[in-house]
C-alpha cells in the first residue's frame, strides 16, 4: 500500500506533462496523451536574423517524432522521442536574405498529430535597378540606323518597363524577373523627318525613382547614302550550294545590279529604288559540274555623288557528290532512329545524310563453319564510333545505297577509319557488288609478322588500337536505273591478328573492331560519294 501511495505522487508531479492518471488499467495506458508546452499559438514567427530559437516542451505515452515541409532552413532538435520521458525541442531559423518564407511542423504520437506554420520574414533589401553598357543612361541612333544598341540590366526586385514617345523602335526584354542579369536590346528603324526622342522607364517592385534611359534619333539628312550589307568584297559559292546568299543594300537612291561572268548566278531582285529601310537582295547559284569559275556583280547607284560597289563571286570546282554518310558522333549512334537493337545479328544502321535517305549498313556472318556470336558496342567516349566484337574469315558490314540514273562507268569513292585490338583480325577488304560478283576496290600484298606469309587485302590494322585512315575508289561497269548499289568491309585471314602474334585458332572474344573518324579530324563518319572527276 505505501508503494502504490509513492507511485501516485510521482504520477502527480508529471501530470503537468503527461495529462495521464495514476492507473493501472490496459485501457488508460493505451490511450494516447500528449502535452505540450509553450506551443500556444497557431504559427511560429522568426525575424529575418534570428538572434535566438524558439523552444517548447513535449510529453506522451507514445513514442513521437517531427517532420518538416518546406523548412529546409530550419533545425529541429530533438526530431524524436520516446514515451513518458519529457523532453524539450528546439527550432534554430537560419538568417534570411531573400523574400519571406514559410513551412510546416507536424508532431506526431501514436494517433495524435498537430501540425504548426512556421514563418521566416524576408530580408529588408533596398530595391534598386541597375544599367551598365551605357553611356549617361542614353542611346545614341544615326537617322539611318537600324542596327540595335543592347546594354545590361541587374535587378534586386522583379521589374518591367514602360516605352514613352517610341513607336519607332522595338525593346526586348520589357518585364524581367527578381536577382537575374538581363539584355536589354533596343533596335531603330531609319528616320525620314526631324530628330526624334523618347524615354524607357525602368520600374520595379518597392522602387523610389524609377530608372530612365534616354534614347534620340538624329534628323534625316538628304545626303545620298548607298551601303552594300553582308560581304566585304567576295562571296565564294561551294560547287553544290547549300542555300543562297542574302546581301543588304541600305539607299536612299535608285540602285541597280550589273553582272559580268555571272550566267550562273541569279540576283533577285536587280534593282531598287529609294527606301528608308534595308532591301534584302538574294544571290542564288546554280550547281557546279566542271572547273571553278569566277564574275564579278557589281551594285550601281543612279546618283553621280556615290560610288558603285563590285563583290567578286567566286564557285569551287565540281567535286564528290554525297551518296550516303553515317556520322560517327556518340548522340547520333545512340539514336533509336539510326540504329535498331542488335544489328550485329538481326538489326541495321541507318545513314543520316542526306535527308531521308534509306541507305543503311548490316553486319554479315561470313559462311566460315565456326559457331560464335558476334556483338556490337557503341562508344561512350565521346568520340564516336561503332564496334564489334568477336569475328571470323568472311564476316563483313554490307552497305546498301540507294540511286537513281547511276550510269555505268561512274566511280565511287569511300572513306572511314578503322582500328582494333589486338586480339582482332589484321587484314581487311573493301568489296563493291557488280555485275553479280563482289570486287575488291585495291589489292595489296602483306606480310603476316609472326610467320612472314603473305595475305591480300586493302588494308590492314597496323597495331593495337592505332587508326588506319581508308580512303577507297570503286567503279560500277553496271549502271542502276532506280535501285541501290552494295559495298563492304569484309574479314579476311581472320586468324592473323592485330598485334601480329601468334595465329588464332578460334574468333577471340576481345577481338574488338572499331570504325571511327578518320585521324585528320576534318571526317567524322562513314561517307559514299560519286567521284567526279
Amino acid at each position: 500500500m505505501i508503494f502504490l501511495r509513492k507511485m501516485c505522487i510521482l504520477g502527480l508531479l508529471l501530470a503537468g506533462w503527461l495529462a495521464v492518471g495514476c492507473s493501472s488499467s490496459p485501457e488508460r495506458e493505451s490511450e494516447d496523451s500528449v502535452l505540450i508546452e509553450g506551443l500556444d499559438a497557431e504559427t511560429i514567427d522568426f525575424p529575418s536574423t534570428p538572434q535566438e530559437g524558439f523552444s517548447f516542451r513535449i510529453a506522451s505515452n507514445k513514442t513521437w517524432s517531427i517532420a518538416k515541409s518546406n523548412l529546409e532552413w530550419l533545425a529541429v532538435s530533438p526530431m524524436n522521442g520516446g514515451s513518458k520521458l519529457p523532453a524539450t525541442v528546439t527550432l534554430t531559423a537560419e538568417p534570411n536574405d531573400d523574400l519571406a518564407r514559410e513551412g510546416v511542423l507536424t508532431l506526431y504520437a501514436g494517433a495524435y498529430s498537430r501540425s504548426v506554420i512556421v514563418r521566416q520574414e524576408a530580408f529588408p533589401i533596398v530595391p534598386e535597378i541597375t544599367l551598365s553598357g551605357l553611356d549617361g543612361n542614353t542611346v545614341e541612333f544615326a537617322f539611318t540606323a537600324t542596327d540595335p544598341v543592347a546594354f545590361s540590366l541587374y535587378s534586386n526586385v522583379a521589374w518591367h518597363a514602360e516605352l514613352r514617345n517610341l513607336d519607332w523602335v522595338s525593346v526586348e526584354p520589357l518585364a524581367g524577373e527578381r536577382k537575374q542579369s538581363a539584355t536589354v536590346t533596343v533596335t531603330p528603324t531609319p528616320n525620314e523627318g526631324p530628330e526624334r526622342e523618347g524615354s524607357i522607364v525602368f520600374s520595379g517592385e518597392g522602387l523610389a525613382e524609377p530608372v530612365t534611359v534616354t534614347v534620340r534619333q538624329a534628323a534625316y539628312v538628304d545626303d545620298p547614302i548607298f551601303n552594300v550589307l553582308g560581304a566585304e568584297s567576295a562571296i565564294a559559292f561551294a560547287n553544290v550550294p547549300d542555300a543562297p546568299v542574302t546581301l543588304q543594300i541600305q539607299s536612299n537612291r535608285a540602285w541597280t545590279v550589273e553582272k559580268t561572268d555571272l550566267d550562273w548566278l541569279d540576283v533577285t531582285p536587280a534593282s531598287g529604288t529609294p527606301a528608308a529601310l534595308p532591301v534584302d537582295v538574294r544571290l542564288t547559284a546554280e550547281n557546279n559540274a566542271s572547273a571553278a569559275r569566277s564574275g564579278r556583280l557589281t551594285f550601281v547607284p543612279e546618283d553621280p555623288a556615290l560610288q558603285p560597289v563590285a563583290i567578286e563571286v567566286t564557285q569551287a570546282a565540281a567535286g564528290d557528290v554525297l551518296l550516303a554518310w553515317w556520322t560517327l558522333a556518340d548522340d547520333v549512334l545512340r539514336s533509336k532512329d539510326q540504329n535498331s537493337p542488335n544489328w550485329t545479328t538481326d538489326g541495321y544502321i541507318a545513314a543520316d545524310r542526306p535527308a531521308a535517305t534509306t541507305a543503311f549498313g548490316q553486319w554479315h556472318k561470313g559462311d566460315n563453319g565456326v559457331s560464335y556470336t558476334s556483338t556490337y558496342v557503341i562508344s561512350s567516349d565521346g568520340n564516336g564510333h561503332y564496334a564489334i566484337k568477336t569475328m571470323w574469315t568472311g564476316d563483313n558490314l554490307e552497305f546498301s545505297v540507294p540511286v537513281k540514273h547511276f550510269a555505268a562507268g561512274t566511280t565511287v569513292r569511300i572513306r572511314f577509319a578503322s582500328s582494333g585490338t589486338g586480339t582482332a583480325p589484321k587484314y581487311w577488304f573493301v568489296e563493291y557488288y557488280d555485275q553479280g560478283v563482289w570486287k575488291p576496290t585495291s589489292v595489296y600484298s602483306f606480310t603476316y609478322p609472326q610467320d612472314k606469309s603473305s595475305v591480300e587485302a586493302t588494308y590492314e590494322l597496323t597495331g593495337t588500337n592505332k587508326v588506319t585512315d581508308v580512303d577507297e575508289y570503286a567503279t560500277f561497269t553496271e549502271g542502276v536505273d532506280d535501285g541501290v548499289i552494295r559495298w563492304r568491309i569484309r574479314c579476311t585471314e581472320a586468324p592473323c591478328k592485330v598485334d601480329g602474334k601468334a595465329r588464332l585458332t578460334a574468333p577471340a572474344t576481345a577481338g574488338t573492331i572499331r570504325l571511327r573518324q578518320q585521324t585528320s579530324g576534318e571526317h567524322n563518319g562513314i561517307g559514299c560519294y560519286i567521284a567526279v572527276p
